[in-house]
């Protein structure tokens, strides 16, 4: 089996906590690809994409394990 391309990791954030979130992310340019998924309207929380290279999964953990206000919701390829 083929390591894929790419890797999709699926998180949740308070929409409070959403911005330091992008903002922290920002600051490791390079590392992931954004992407906030439907809006959840009335719901306290946003769930955000992040497209990793398999090379950089690791060290995307490692931070996403330190910063208690993000859970991981699942880990997998991109749907297209």
């Amino acid at each position: 089996m083929s390591t894929p391309a790419v890797l999709s990791v699926r998180t949740r954030t308070l929409k409070e906590d959403s911005a330091l979130f992008y903002h922290l992310l920002e600051g490791h340019e390079g590392l992931v690809s954004v992407s906030t998924l439907e809006p959840s309207k009335g719901l306290p929380y946003r769930d955000v994409e992040l497209l990793v290279a398999p090379t950089e999964f690791d060290d995307l953990m490692d931070l996403l394990k330190d910063w208690p206000f993000v859970t991981v919701l699942s880990v997998g390829t991109p749907i297209a």
